[in-house]
């Protein structure tokens, strides 16, 4: 959750009214661009978690395109066509500026965002004239804060968006499954995920944790991890966020993995983890990258683990559904990090904020 300065607590009626706003904004102003559309692009996995949610019941005939880096996809596709933007929020328009400064050429473009900062949304506008800007609030600076701090995380918590600096896997079930049935998913004789109590419930959304005890964590450092290599885990959970759909049931796994930074050893580390997060050149002393390579090793340890228990109660419930597992892309101090297939490569550190 981001830290709040302004102290305003919500109560569950502010936070309704504002979903129930943003729904006839979308109504009114996103469905109608997207009839005359040939493509959406969602910034980042904020703007996809908030754009699903936002056009829940509305079909849309169109290509639909998340964005993490310019490598997603090849801009040169988009010539012609008529193309809507959609990001939950414009503050410095650091993001926006990047995208419109590759495909402001390509077709007719409409950006549409929820809170705009009102220099930066008139910047915009005067500096794409050719571009149809749409937002449903905007505010000066200080009314921009207030609005993001307080509404937009309860929102966000509330249609179960995972923290996006940290390890995410997306699970997909061909079918609808039942809250029961996803807890039991994910269930052993010993441990079992707990779902978790939301200010605000849908039945279609939901949250569950999975906390390692004391015991749990030393076991998985003794596999993670190899003699000669010593940190502490702070904390080892999974949650699970749940998307309940008409026909399928999407499952978020986000790993929270915490090493206590001050028991973290490194120096004598020479590649020895069982999964490794880069190439180890071997340097003696330890680097942000050492740090970085502890937290996947141990979140590697524990995908596994999940996966064994998620495969094995699949079979022994006879959940005859069509099981996609699809690990999403890591930001990690502003560099996108690949961790398709259990193997991870860093690319170029960006210079904006994709997410």
């Amino acid at each position: 959750m981001i830290f709040n300065p302004f102290n305003i607590n919500l109560n569950k009626d502010e936070l309704e009214n504002f979903r129930s706003e943003m729904l006839i904004f979308f109504d009114e102003k996103i469905r109608e661009n997207c009839n005359y559309g040939d493509v959406v692009i969602k910034i980042g996995r904020k703007g996809a978690f908030v754009f699903e949610d936002l056009c829940k019941g509305y079909p849309l005939n169109v290509s639909e395109i998340t964005f993490f880096d310019f490598s997603c996809f090849d801009p040169q596709t988009l010539k012609g066509k008529n193309i809507l933007v959609f990001d939950d929020s414009i503050h410095t328009g650091k993001t926006i500026k990047k995208m419109l400064s590759t495909i402001n050429d390509f077709g007719s473009l409409t950006v549409v965002t929820i809170l705009a900062s009102k220099d930066t949304y008139e910047n915009l506008v005067n500096e794409y004239p050719n571009v149809r800007f749409v937002s449903h609030k905007i505010l000066p600076e200080i009314e921009f804060l207030k609005v993001y701090y307080n509404f937009m995380p309860a929102y966000f918590d509330s249609i179960c968006i995972p923290n996006l600096n940290l390890i995410v896997d997306k699970i997909t079930f061909s079918r609808k499954l039942s809250k029961e049935e996803v807890v039991k998913l994910f269930s052993t004789e010993l441990y079992e995920p707990e779902i978790i109590d939301s200010s605000i419930q849908f039945e279609d959304r939901f949250k569950m944790v999975l906390e390692f005890d004391e015991e749990l964590r030393k076991k998985t450092y003794e596999y993670a991890v190899s003699n000669g290599i010593n940190f502490e885990l702070d904390q080892c959970k999974v949650r699970f966020f749940i998307h309940i759909l008409e026909n399928q049931t999407q499952i978020y796994l986000e790993y929270v993995i915490t090493p206590i930074p001050t028991n973290l050893t490194l120096s004598n580390c020479t590649g020895r983890l069982n999964y490794k997060y880069f190439l180890c050149n071997k340097e003696i002393n330890m680097r942000v990258e050492c740090f970085i390579c502890s937290v996947y090793n141990v979140t590697m340890y524990i995908r596994s683990f999940l996966r064994r228990i998620l495969e094995s109660n699949k079979l022994r419930l006879n959940y005859n559904s069509t099981l996609k597992f699809e690990p999403l892309p890591w930001i990690f101090n502003g560099t996108l990090i690949d961790s398709n297939n259990f193997t991870t490569t860093v690319v170029e550190d960006l210079s904006y904020s994709a997410l």
